[in-house]
C-alpha cells in the first residue's frame, strides 16, 4: 500500500511501529499554526527522512486535567530539515519535549548533509545549543502547565495505575513477602488496584489471582506426576546401571551404552 496526499509518497508499512515511536520520539513541539496541535518528530524514516506527526489534542483546563487526542492530522517524511531547525530555534518556543541524545545525533547527521551542500552552520550550532541547555518538564511542573500529555487522575486506569504502583513499590515488605508468604502477590496487588480503578470487585471469570492459584496447582500435580511416573523411575535405573545390576548376555550394561540409546531413542 502507498500513501499520498500530492506531495509526500511512502509505503504505510514503513509505519508499522509508529506507536512505539510515539511514545519514545526525539522531539516534541508546538504547532506554528497555534491551533492546539503538537507535532511529533520520530526515529521512522522514509528515503532518510524522519516521519512527522502532527496530532491535534484539546484542553479542558489547565494542569493535570483531561487532555484528549482528536485525531492524527497529518504523517509524511519531513524532507526541509530546515524547518525543523526552524521549530527549534524558533522565538515562540515551540520546543515541548526532546530527546536530548537522539535529537543532537539527529542535528549532527543533518550537520554533515548540510555542510556538503555548502550551507551556513550558523543554525544547526544555534540548533545544537538550545538542544544541548533545554530542559524537559517534570511531572510537578505539570500541575500548572499543559506541556505534558497526563490524563485524568479521576480516570480508572490511572487511578488503578497508581493503586498498583503504591503496591508494588520497591520496599523490602514487599519483595520479602512475594519471596516467602506468596509469589502471586503482585497479581493480587494488581486485581486490587483495577478492582479500585473500577469502583467494584471483579466477577469470577475475571478474577486473575484465583485462576493463577488453580494454574499453579494444576501445574505443581502435574510435575509431581512427572516426577513419581518418570524421573524417580528413571533415576533409580541409571543408579542401577551405574551399580551393576543389568546385564544382558552376560555382560554389564555401560552408562555410555544408555546414553547412546537414549539419544537415538529420544533426540
Amino acid at each position: 500500500f502507498k500513501s499520498s496526499n500530492g506531495k509526500h509518497d511512502f509505503d504505510l508499512a514503513e509505519l508499522m511501529n509508529l506507536p512505539k515511536s510515539l511514545e519514545d520520539p526525539l522531539m516534541i513541539f508546538d504547532s506554528t499554526k497555534k491551533d492546539g496541535s503538537k507535532v511529533i518528530l520520530t526515529e521512522l524514516q522514509h528515503n532518510g527522512n524522519n516521519f512527522v506527526v502532527v496530532i491535534r489534542v484539546h484542553n479542558k483546563g489547565r494542569g493535570r486535567l483531561n487532555i484528549g487526542i482528536n485525531d492524527i492530522r497529518s504523517i509524511y517524511p519531513k524532507d526541509n530539515v530546515h524547518g525543523v531547525l526552524d521549530w527549534i530555534n524558533s522565538k515562540d518556543n515551540l520546543l515541548l519535549y526532546a530527546d536530548k541524545k537522539k535529537a543532537l545525533e539527529y542535528i549532527s547527521v543533518q550537520s554533515t548533509n548540510l555542510a556538503g551542500n555548502g550551507n551556513n552552520n550558523q543554525e544547526l550550532n544555534l540548533a545544537t545549543n538550545i538542544i544541548e541547555n533545554f530542559e524537559n518538564p517534570t511531572i510537578e511542573e505539570q500541575e500548572n502547565n499543559d506541556i505534558l500529555f497526563r490524563d485524568s487522575p479521576k480516570n480508572p486506569r490511572n487511578i488503578a495505575r497508581d493503586a498498583y504502583e503504591k503496591a508494588t513499590s520497591n520496599s523490602f515488605l514487599h519483595r520479602f513477602s512475594e519471596a516467602w508468604e506468596d509469589n502471586l502477590r503482585s497479581i493480587s496487588a494488581l486485581q486490587e488496584s483495577i478492582e479500585k480503578g473500577l469502583g467494584r470487585k471483579v466477577k469470577d471469570f475475571e478474577d486473575i489471582y484465583k485462576h493463577a492459584l488453580h494454574k499453579s496447582s494444576v501445574d505443581c500435580r502435574e510435575i509431581d506426576g512427572m516426577q513419581r511416573k518418570i524421573v524417580e523411575p528413571l533415576t533409580d535405573a541409571l543408579y542401577g546401571i551405574e551399580m551393576g545390576k543389568y546385564v544382558i548376555y552376560g555382560k554389564k550394561i555401560e552408562r555410555k551404552e544408555i546414553e547412546k540409546y537414549m539419544n537415538c531413542k529420544h533426540g
